[in-house]
């Protein structure tokens, strides 16, 4: 196992910096405990982030790439005080309250979502015709179909047949792949759908 300390007698500079982070997440977060456990309608005297961290500790932190108002605003939600500006950046960027009803609303549709997910999974395949005289696909055939879907080749194959509404099979393949075959031929062409 490689030690933490140099041959010199100093701290390894990964393991220094994980200690500074350590210890400057202790402060921060004793300071939210005490001030949770001591409220006081009393005004607090302003206590800036920056003034509780060495100035090495503010910079590792990564505190050093807030902006000024957004260091205000931590200061003010970890110590407690608050300036207008902190309370406008609180209610700019806090979430939308929403109605009872909407949320009671919305209860249970993701079971709804994967209800309809897993029925798509289970579709493996569809049949159906194309529209008109058909002539094959070049590489960049648009397959309309008669059930209203419009499919897309994305391969370079071609095939060449002459047939008027022919029967079509779309298979799932692998990796959310669909693959176009037309009945009685064994050639097929990979395609997307676009509508």
């Amino acid at each position: 196992m490689r030690s933490s300390i140099h041959s010199s007698g100093r701290l390894h500079p990964f393991t220094r910096t994980k200690l500074v982070h350590c210890l400057t997440a202790v402060v921060l977060f004793g300071w939210i405990a005490f001030l949770e456990a001591n409220p006081s309608d009393e005004p607090q005297p302003v206590v800036h982030v920056r003034d509780r961290l060495s100035a090495e500790a503010f910079e590792e932190s990564g505190l050093s790439k807030l902006s000024e108002s957004e260091l205000r605003l931590l200061s003010g939600n970890l110590f407690g005080w608050k300036t207008t500006e902190s309370v406008k950046l609180h209610a700019s960027t806090a979430a939308p309250i929403r109605e009872p009803e909407a949320v009671e609303e919305r209860f249970g549709e993701e079971t709804l979502k994967r209800t309809l997910e897993a029925e798509e999974d289970s579709l493996r395949e569809i049949r159906t015709r194309i529209e008109g005289n058909f002539d094959g696909w070049n590489g960049e055939t648009v397959f309309r179909l008669t059930n209203g879907q419009i499919w897309k080749q994305v391969d370079d194959k071609t095939f060449v047949i002459s047939e008027k509404e022919p029967e079509v099979s779309i298979q799932k393949g692998m990796f959310g792949a669909y693959y176009l075959s037309i009945e009685g031929y064994g050639a097929r062409c990979k395609v997307k759908r676009v509508k």
